[in-house]
């Protein structure tokens, strides 16, 4: 496939129409994944394209340079990288300076990090580190763009040592702490304060920064932050996560432990229920081991999982179940335990509070609780009977003529 796209890319190159220019690099970065062999034997040539690209007026064009440069950096693995460093890297740091581009260009540098050396990096430090603080200051409205240079400046410090890092400290540690400062009022940053406390806990450590001033430090503990943080990390055990590992999974994502005492608790268990219904508590049925989840992970559970199945339920039954048997009747029906602490609920009131869209309780005759499915009707029929009060008539055929 490559020779038969190389010989249409230069010629698309050579139009001074923009599309083709454009269309002829994003073609490259779709084709990639297929041709990453093709593509090594004869990558000079099709980086030296790519990067040429960058310097395009137009900056859809200079988009899609990016975007190849950021696809060829994963389909090549390292012999792209060790092989095109010196010019890549400096590429990437000047198109951070483009204000149409800043946040792609920071996310094509983290995929092209990733398989970066040290040794690679320490010539350019100075350069990009300088381009990501750029993006980072505190009058860049731009949340995205922030985010992306947070999360390219953790990779660049990830893959390079502590030691080399210790010295951009009184750099970057101004942006960061501008981010650590921002009202907790303001629910949008703190997913930037995460990630900048992140960023902190790779480059340069709790010992660097215990000399910081107290506002700043205590608003590494400040509790919305940490109730964020440790909701980020329930996010990823779609089971649920044992209280005694939770805190070796927080220090393992934020690389820091979790001090919950300096929020005013004396346990990971009284910490959690501050959090309220943003997290649910599940007990394993037999080692009684007491689990939490993430309120958001359960409500998908019940999207995905519960809801379906007592729909399913109702139906086989005729729209009608009685309350007292309703486990065995989910028994018999999926040939499994129905687990309410698998769906974040603790009884069969709190499941039909839970699902109130789709079920109702009522008493039959004899006083007995009934799930009944919901009664609905065809709103649009309603809509229209509504709209005309009066039956309408009849129509007569016409009679035929002898």
């Amino acid at each position: 496939m490559l020779p038969i796209a190389s010989h249409h890319f230069s010629a698309y190159l050579a139009s001074p129409d923009w599309r083709k220019h454009h269309a002829a690099l994003v073609a490259l970065a779709q084709i990639s994944p297929g041709c990453s062999k093709a593509l090594n034997r004869d990558s000079q040539q099709v980086v030296t394209m790519v990067l040429n690209s960058f310097h395009h007026p137009h900056p859809r064009v200079r988009w899609a340079a990016i975007t190849a440069i950021a696809r060829l950096s994963i389909e090549l693995y390292s012999h792209f990288q060790l092989q095109y460093y010196t010019r890549v890297l400096p590429a990437l740091a000047s198109a951070m300076g483009d204000p149409r581009l800043q946040a792609h260009a920071a996310s094509a540098l983290i995929n092209f990090n990733k398989n970066c050396t040290p040794d690679m990096l320490t010539p350019y430090l100075d350069e990009i580190v300088s381009a990501l603080c750029l993006l980072l200051q505190s009058g860049n409205n731009k949340f995205w763009v922030q985010e992306a240079a947070l999360t390219a400046l953790a990779s660049v410090a990830d893959n390079s040592t502590q030691e080399q890092f210790q010295k951009y400290y009184d750099q970057v540690m101004p942006y960061l702490k501008a981010i650590l400062l921002v009202s907790k009022d303001e629910k949008a940053s703190c997913m930037l304060r995460v990630k900048a406390k992140r960023c902190i806990g790779h480059f340069v450590g709790k010992d660097k920064f215990r000399d910081d001033p107290k506002p700043v430090n205590s608003s590494f503990y400040d509790a919305n932050s940490v109730y964020h943080e440790l909701l980020v990390v329930l996010g990823y055990y779609w089971n649920g996560l044992s209280v005694s590992d939770l805190p070796l999974s927080y220090s393992t994502h934020f690389d820091r432990s979790l001090d919950y005492k300096s929020l005013g608790v004396t346990s990971i268990e009284e910490l959690l229920v501050k959090m309220g219904d943003r997290v649910h508590w599940r007990e394993h049925r037999e080692s009684k081991v007491k689990y939490v989840m993430s309120a958001s992970v359960v409500e998908v559970r019940r999207r995905l999982y519960l809801k379906p199945d007592v729909q399913t339920l109702l139906n086989s039954h005729h729209g009608e179940i009685k309350f007292g048997i309703f486990e065995d009747v989910y028994w018999d029906q999926f040939k499994r335990i129905f687990h309410y602490g698998f769906y974040g609920l603790t009884d069969l009131d709190h499941l039909c509070e839970a699902l109130k869209d789709i079920l109702e309780v009522e008493l039959d005759r004899s006083g007995e609780k009934v799930i009944k499915a919901v009664k609905r009707y065809n709103l649009r029929k309603r809509k229209r009977q509504l709209s005309e009060p009066g039956p309408r008539p009849k129509k007569i055929a016409p009679s035929k003529c002898k």
